[in-house]
C-alpha cells in the first residue's frame, strides 16, 4: 500500500453555521495522519463542502499542504510545495509508468471565490435547464483544462497510464444528476424470494445428504424479508411496487401430513402483510407446490392470491386464468414487461396420472429419459415403472420425486431405472420429475408477447421457479427440461429481453448470454438459524432504472448491476 485519496467532502457545510470548522477539520485530520505517519501520504480532491466552509486558498494550505509522509522520498509523490491551485499530478516511484492526476472540480464555481471577483462572476453565467446547474457542482476552468491536455499528451508520449480522482463526476455515466447516466432515473424497486419451503417440521437434509434444511426457518426468514421491504417501501414512498415468490413456498412434507393448506395460509398470511402495506407479491409454481396441490387448486389457491388495494388490474394475474402464467406490467413503467412463467406447463406433477397433461409430459423430451432421482438410497419398492405412489411412500428415503421411465431409458446407464446414480455429471440430469418443461401453448404464446414486446420497445423481466439456462446451475441437475427452446427464444428477442430470475437450485448462479441476464437465487430454506441473523438470510431489492437494473443482496444473496 502507497497512498490513500480522499475523493472530497471531507466535512460537512453544517460546521459553518455550527462555528465548529476548524475543530471538524482538527478530527478529520487525526486519523489521516496516523495513515501517513505508518504507510503513506494521504491526497485530497476538493469537494463543495470545503469550498462551505474555506476560501481555496485556505483549502490549499489546510488540506493539499497537508499530505506529506515519512515514507514518501520522491517530491513527484505530493502535490507541489508551492502551489496556489488544487490540481497537480503525482508518480509513486513504486509504478512508474502510471501518472496519478488530482483535478480540482470547482476550477469555476461560485463556491470558494469571493463574491464580485472574476471567478465569481463568470461562474454564475453558467446556466441552462440540464441539472447539473447548481451550485454544488462546478467547472474545471480553461486554465486547468490546458494544463490537463498537457499532461496527458505527455503521458500519452511517454506511454504512461493515467488515473484520474476527482470529487466531481467528469462523465454523464457516473452522475446521479444527468438523465442519460447509468442506472439513473430509478421509476420502481421490486422484491425476490426463492425456495422457502416451508413446513412445520424439523431440520432435516436434500435427498443427497448435501445440504442442510430448516424447514420452520425458511418461514422466519420470510418474516425478515417482508419486514425489511415494508419498512424500506415506507421511506420510499411510491417506489416499491410489487414482490415475487420464485416457488416452492412450502414443502412437499406437507402433503403426506394433510398440512398443505395451513402450511401455505402460514405464508401467505406474511405475503399478505405486503400486499396490504405495498402491492401484491406474484407467485412462480415450483414443483413443491405441486407435490401439495394440482396446477387447478394452485392456480385458485397461490396465482389468484395476488391482489392487493395498491395495484390496478394491469399489475395482477388475470382474475378469469386457468394457467400459472401471464404478464403484468406497472402503469407508471410502461416501458418494462413482466413475464411470469410455469416451468411446469408439461410435467407429470400436478396433473392427473390418467390426464392428456400427464400422459405428454410422460412422452417429453423424445431423446431423454425422465427418471427417478434416487441419489445414495433405493426407492421404495412400491415406486415401479407405471405407478405413480403417494408421497409418503417416498419419505422413509427423503426423496420426493415419482416418475415412469420413457422411451430411450436405454440412456440410464443403472439396472434400476428409478435411479440417476452413475448419469453423466451434465445437462441429461436434468431429466427428473422435480423439473418440467414450457410447453407448446405457453411457448406460443410467449413467443408472441415478446414479439410485442420488440415491437413496443418495452425492456422485458421473466420470473420462473426453474432455471433455464445451464450456465447458472452446472452440472444441469435443476434445469429446465426443454431449455434449449426457451433460451433460443429469448435469444431471438434478446432486444427487448433484459432479465430473466429463477429459484430452485437453492444456489446462487448467474450467466450474461445474448446480452441476457441470467440470475438463480439461494434458498431461503437452507439459511441456517445462527447468531448472525444478518448473514444467514436471502432475498433481494432489484432497483428498476430506465436503462439497467440494480440487484441489492440481503445475507448470502450477492448483488448485481445490470445495464444496457
Amino acid at each position: 500500500m502507497r497512498f490513500a485519496v480522499n475523493l472530497g467532502d471531507l466535512i460537512d457545510g453544517k460546521n459553518v453555521a455550527l462555528g465548529q470548522t476548524d475543530v471538524a477539520l482538527e478530527r478529520v485530520l487525526a486519523p489521516i495522519e496516523a495513515f501517513q505517519d505508518a504507510i503513506g501520504p494521504v491526497h485530497h480532491c476538493v469537494g463543495n463542502h470545503e469550498m462551505y466552509n474555506f476560501t481555496r486558498e485556505q483549502y490549499i494550505h489546510k488540506l493539499l499542504y497537508h499530505t506529506t509522509s515519512p515514507h514518501t522520498q520522491s517530491p513527484h509523490s505530493l502535490p507541489p510545495p508551492t502551489t496556489d491551485v488544487a490540481y497537480y499530478s503525482f508518480i509513486d516511484p513504486a509504478a512508474p509508468s502510471i501518472e496519478f492526476i488530482v483535478l480540482d472540480s470547482y476550477g469555476r464555481s461560485v463556491l470558494g471565490s469571493p463574491a464580485g471577483s472574476s471567478d465569481h462572476i463568470s461562474s454564475i453565467q453558467l446556466e441552462g435547464a440540464d441539472q447539473r446547474f447548481v451550485q454544488y457542482n462546478g467547472a474545471i476552468d480553461d486554465v486547468q483544462m490546458t494544463w490537463l491536455k498537457g499532461i496527458l499528451d505527455a503521458a500519452s508520449a511517454e506511454r504512461r497510464q493515467v488515473v484520474v480522482f476527482a470529487h466531481v463526476p467528469v462523465h454523464e455515466a457516473a452522475s446521479g444528476n444527468h438523465p442519460a447516466a447509468v442506472l439513473q432515473n430509478k421509476w420502481i424497486m421490486h422484491v425476490l424470494i426463492a425456495d422457502v419451503q416451508y413446513a412445520d417440521d424439523d431440520d432435516g437434509w436434500n435427498y443427497r445428504k448435501t445440504s442442510r434444511r430448516y424447514y420452520r426457518h425458511g418461514l422466519q426468514v420470510l418474516r425478515w424479508a417482508t419486514a425489511d421491504w415494508i419498512d424500506e417501501a415506507a421511506i420510499t414512498p411510491r417506489c416499491m411496487r410489487f414482490a415475487v415468490d420464485l416457488g416452492d413456498v412450502i414443502d412437499g412434507k406437507n402433503e403426506p401430513v394433510g398440512a398443505s393448506y395451513s402450511a401455505l395460509r402460514a405464508a401467505t398470511a406474511i405475503f399478505d402483510e405486503f400486499q396490504h402495506a405495498v402491492g401484491p407479491v406474484h407467485h412462480c409454481v415450483g414443483n413443491h407446490e405441486l407435490y401439495n396441490f394440482s396446477k387447478a387448486t394452485y392456480v385458485k389457491e397461490v396465482t389468484l392470491h395476488t391482489q392487493s388495494r395498491h395495484a390496478d388490474d394491469a399489475s395482477i394475474p388475470p382474475r378469469a386464468t386457468a394457467v400459472a402464467y401471464y404478464t403484468f406490467t406497472e402503469p407508471s413503467l410502461p416501458s418494462y414487461l413482466f413475464v411470469v412463467l410455469d416451468p411446469y406447463g408439461q410435467s407429470t406433477i400436478g396433473s392427473p396420472v390418467d390426464s392428456p397433461e400427464y400422459a405428454n409430459a410422460v412422452e417429453v423430451g423424445g431423446s431423454f429419459p425422465v427418471v427417478y432421482v434416487a441419489g445414495m438410497h433405493r426407492l421404495n419398492e412400491n415406486c415401479v415403472v407405471g405407478a405413480r405412489p403417494r408421497l409418503h411412500q417416498l419419505y422413509p428415503f427423503d426423496c420426493f420425486t415419482w416418475g415412469m421411465a420413457v422411451r430411450n431409458v436405454r440412456n440410464n446407464p443403472n439396472e434400476n431405472k428409478n435411479s440417476s446414480l452413475g448419469m453423466p455429471r451434465d445437462e441429461s440430469l436434468r431429466c427428473t420429475e422435480f423439473n418440467g418443461a414450457v410447453d407448446d401453448t405457453q411457448l406460443a404464446w410467449l413467443a408472441n408477447v415478446l414479439a410485442t414486446a420488440v415491437a413496443n420497445k418495452q425492456n422485458v423481466v421473466l420470473f420462473t421457479h426453474v432455471p433455464i439456462h445451464p450456465d447458472t446451475c452446472r452440472p444441469g441437475g435443476v434445469l429446465l427440461w426443454n431449455y434449449a427452446k426457451v433460451t433460443a427464444l429469448l435469444d431471438g428477442h434478446a432486444s427487448s429481453v433484459r432479465a430473466v430470475f429463477s429459484g430452485h437450485s437453492h444456489r446462487n448462479g448467474y450467466a450474461e448470454d445474448h446480452g441476457i441476464h441470467y440470475m438463480v437465487f439461494h434458498a431461503a430454506l437452507e439459511c441456517p438459524p445462527t447468531d448472525n441473523d444478518a448473514e444467514n438470510r436471502a432475498y433481494a431489492t432489484v432497483d428498476v432504472y430506465e436503462n439497467g437494473l440494480h440487484v441489492r443482496g440481503a445475507g448470502v444473496i450477492p448483488s448485481k448491476t445490470i445495464s444496457w
